[in-house]
């Protein structure tokens, strides 16, 4: 897998989508219906070339465990007990 390094941000962005298929790992992807910063569009990207990620919208802005916790600690429960129990 590549290093990304600091550079032009176009070419940065540019050379991720290559790289996501490569993450092997189960991945969780959290985004927020409200998040002004970053587009919805980019996680559903993101997730659909991630072979094991599951995205989990949440009903929040950017800060999503600031403004959410409950959510988000109760899919990383879920999210670490699946990957323990498939090992």
């Amino acid at each position: 897998m590549s290093v990304l390094r600091f550079g032009d941000p176009a070419e940065v962005l540019a050379s991720i989508p290559e790289m996501l298929p490569q993450l092997l790992m189960p991945t969780l992807i959290f985004q927020g219906s409200h998040d002004k910063a970053m587009p919805e569009i980019f996680a559903r990207r993101a997730s659909s070339l991630i072979p094991q990620s599951k995205l989990v919208m949440v009903d929040s802005g950017h800060f999503i465990p600031l403004n959410n916790p409950g959510v988000v600690s109760a899919e990383l429960l879920r999210f670490f007990v699946g990957v323990e129990a498939a090992n």
